[in-house]
């Protein structure tokens, strides 16, 4: 009863951090690994599309699929993996070499192109909040329309993607000063969120039927 009067975004955290918590010791070992594997930069792609499939099927199937599932995953999607962080390194790069041409610029046209280029660079890493989600929840996976249902519902919900994105840089923040936050797995509540997210975001808007939790059932 308490759940229903919070906002969306709280629920969809609430609801995260409850399943992140039960399948805890999964995530950690899993949140080992993806670091390892961001480590080598070119099977961090692979590792992260591995983390989402494990996510996905959580959230969908409610089992978990532990590190083997995330090995599972990371092998079935390692090219289209590839292909998303080679899109990822490239709009980084892009962002990087435009900032510092407009920001030889002492005008206000260079001072207005950083600000642009900076909002888009933003909305971007906002829009991958869904799309990797987007991507294993559609029947024929493929990564452009994935993008572009990415960021169509981002901008449908706004207000609560932003809600759920302090979330996000609390998590990020934490595991990076911090150091031991990333190695007990809470980067891993990233994942879960995400997906939960886009769930909940395809229910308000009628894209799927909502699911029943079995503790719902009486």
């Amino acid at each position: 009863m308490m759940q229903s009067k919070l906002p969306a975004f709280l629920r969809v955290f609430w609801r995260s951090a409850i399943d992140w918590y039960d399948s805890w010791l999964d995530w950690l070992l899993i949140g080992v690994v993806w670091l390892l594997a961001q480590m080598t930069v070119i099977l961090g792609p692979a590792a992260s599309f591995g983390v989402y499939y494990v996510a996905n099927v959580m959230v969908r199937e409610g089992q978990s699929l532990g590190l083997k599932g995330a090995f599972a995953g990371a092998k079935k999607y390692f090219g289209v993996a590839l292909l998303w962080g080679v899109i990822n390194w490239a709009v980084v790069l892009l962002t990087a070499v435009n900032i510092f041409f407009y920001g030889n610029m002492e005008n206000m046209f260079g001072l207005v192109a950083r600000y642009l280029i900076i909002g888009i660079a933003i909305l971007w890493m906002v829009v991958q909040f869904y799309h990797v989600p987007f991507f294993m929840a559609l029947e024929e996976e493929k990564i452009f329309p994935a993008l572009r249902n990415a960021f169509f519902i981002t901008l449908a919900s706004f207000p609560f993607t932003l809600g759920l994105m302090i979330f996000v840089i609390l998590v990020i923040g934490l595991s990076s000063v911090l150091v031991i936050p990333a190695f007990l797995g809470l980067p891993m509540l990233i994942p879960v969120m995400d997906t939960l997210a886009l769930y909940d975001r395809q229910e308000v808007f009628v894209l799927r039927k909502k699911d029943v939790e079995p503790r719902d059932v009486p």
